[in-house]
């Protein structure tokens, strides 16, 4: 067996070491230490013989599996918390798998910084000459700093037109479009860019921003406003599909028919509002598909802008890929019998 071997094995055993203390940590609140003490006693070989390697060589794939042993930061808080509280000679066991974790993770960033040279301020996904040069022209209209980082005068929205234009230049996939980006500006859950809607006053005034990427449209990113379903089988069908979805909670219990009826741009409502739908989006996609598709060009940009999941618009690339899986599901006609019959009631007319 190999250097490569050895480091690639102990890099595997040592990561399912560090990840059973963690949910002992997170699942039982503490650690019982002579259920790992194979482990305690094994793990300075595996950080020996992963060193050994690393330290040698430049195998960007190996490193990438010592950037996946994480920051131990519950383990930290964990000894924190049981100074004093568990036996000296445990608190200073796991001490040292924790200090080991933090040196591997140091190790990672200076190597990972070196491999990278001059790109070394871009995440990895960036870290080539193409990508760069797209940030580098932001970075000259002042909207990034020189670390590629949003300035003050940079909000979310902005940074998602940012994204966009790299992206698209890029020639990004729809699932890659935003989650590098995130990545880069270090963006949590609370602030995804696929979440960030465009009025029509924040892209108008966003032109100065789109001018950098000349070559790109950005009107995929609006929302779309004029967007309606058709109402092919007028008013008292949609009432009836209305109530269906209602009763059998597919859509939010505090939806009313007029907010319904918006969608279709029927009843008194001069906007469109977004309906909750209360599943998840597979079952929409297959409601849109069975009900709304017949009578529908362009159904899943309507449905990007006529739906939400738990208050969050929807990506049209995303419905569009969910089809194909679901066709591709042995029970697809079988998927849903209920909203399927809702299904067919709007469309044939069935009672």
């Amino acid at each position: 067996m190999n250097d490569r071997q050895h480091a690639i094995i102990s890099l595997a055993k040592l990561n399912k070491f560090t990840k059973m203390l963690t949910y002992n940590v997170c699942i039982k609140g503490e650690i019982n230490m002579s259920q790992f003490a194979t482990e305690f006693l094994e793990y300075k070989n595996w950080c020996y013989l992963i060193y050994k390697y690393i330290e040698t060589t430049k195998d960007v794939r190996v490193l990438e599996e010592v950037k996946k042993l994480g920051i131990p930061t519950l383990l930290s808080d964990y000894l924190d918390e049981s100074e004093g509280a568990i036996p000296k000679a445990h608190h200073e066991a796991l001490s040292e798998v924790v200090v080991e974790l933090y040196k591997f993770q140091d190790f990672y960033e200076t190597s990972n910084n070196k491999l990278k040279g001059k790109f070394k301020s871009l995440v990895n996904f960036f870290a080539n000459e193409e990508a760069a040069s797209l940030f580098d022209r932001v970075v000259a209209e002042g909207y990034l700093d020189k670390y590629y980082q949003p300035t003050s005068k940079t909000d979310l929205k902005m940074l998602k037109i940012i994204a966009f234009g790299i992206g698209k230049v890029l020639n990004l996939q729809v699932r890659n479009l935003w989650c590098h980006f995130e990545e880069q500006w270090d963006l949590d859950e609370n602030h995804k860019l696929a979440r960030q809607v465009m009025s029509d006053v924040q892209f108008k005034k966003s032109a100065k921003l789109r001018n950098i990427f000349p070559e790109v449209d950005f009107t995929e990113i609006m929302e779309p406003k004029d967007l309606y379903f058709d109402a092919a089988y007028g008013e008292q069908r949609v009432r009836k599909l209305y109530y269906n979805l209602w009763n059998h909670g597919y859509i939010s219990q505090e939806t009313k028919i007029d907010q319904f009826f918006s969608i279709f741009n029927l009843g008194d409502s001069e906007t469109r509002v977004p309906v909750e739908w209360m599943t998840n989006q597979n079952s929409l996609v297959y409601f849109v598909y069975y009900a709304l598709k017949p009578t529908n060009r362009d159904q899943w940009a309507k449905t990007s802008a006529c739906f939400r999941i738990e208050g969050k618009p929807l990506n049209v690339g995303s419905l569009k890929s969910a089809m194909p899986g679901l066709r591709r599901l042995k029970n697809f006609n079988t998927h849903d019998l209920v909203l399927k019959r809702i299904a067919s009631e709007y469309v044939n007319g069935e009672v």
